[in-house]
């Protein structure tokens, strides 16, 4: 099931936001495989190398992966939905260094929740490394919840079935 693209333009640069597919696998790779090594580390909670069997997971059916397309540089972010268990969902967002700042983040959030909804999810989750300011900050602003503080990693949770908050530029 796919949803309509969604289209911004920051910083002199296209985009174009949308669900992914299977036909997609080989483009996703390639983008989390050129992100430097403190992106990867922030968004996967360490430093990995080999996508291809986590990249598999997420397309499966019931899951959802949408990605941002720059003009002429293909994926320049992508932010998924992974069930974990009937109607809640773990999520993650990365936006490569080069592209943050333009509301990428805020774009693929937004489809994502969108999308997540058309596939019977309920609740997003996520675990976020104390430090990551940037998560945390992006997490509030989409009306997630702190749920517990483990003192490594901070579990917060959105109910989709609130109505979305009108997050801020960024």
């Amino acid at each position: 099931m796919t949803g309509s693209a969604m289209e911004l333009e920051a910083g002199g640069v296209r985009y174009r936001v949308r669900r992914a597919g299977a036909g997609d696998r080989d483009s996703i790779l390639s983008f989390l495989s050129g992100l430097d090594r403190e992106t990867l580390y922030y968004r996967f909670m360490a430093v990995v190398r080999d996508f291809r069997d986590y990249v598999d997971r997420i397309l499966q059916p019931g899951n959802v992966v949408v990605i941002a397309e720059a003009g002429g540089q293909g994926i320049v972010g992508m932010a998924e939905a992974v069930k974990v268990k009937d109607g809640i969902a773990e999520v993650g967002i990365v936006v490569h260094p080069d592209h943050r700042g333009r509301g990428l983040a805020k774009a693929l959030g937004t489809m994502l929740r969108r999308e997540g909804l058309r596939e019977g999810l309920t609740r997003f989750i996520a675990y976020i490394l104390p430090d990551n300011y940037l998560a945390l900050v992006l997490a509030r602003k989409f009306g997630f919840r702190v749920v517990e503080n483990y003192g490594d990693a901070i579990l917060v949770a959105l109910d989709l079935g609130e109505e979305a908050p009108k997050p801020g530029p960024g």
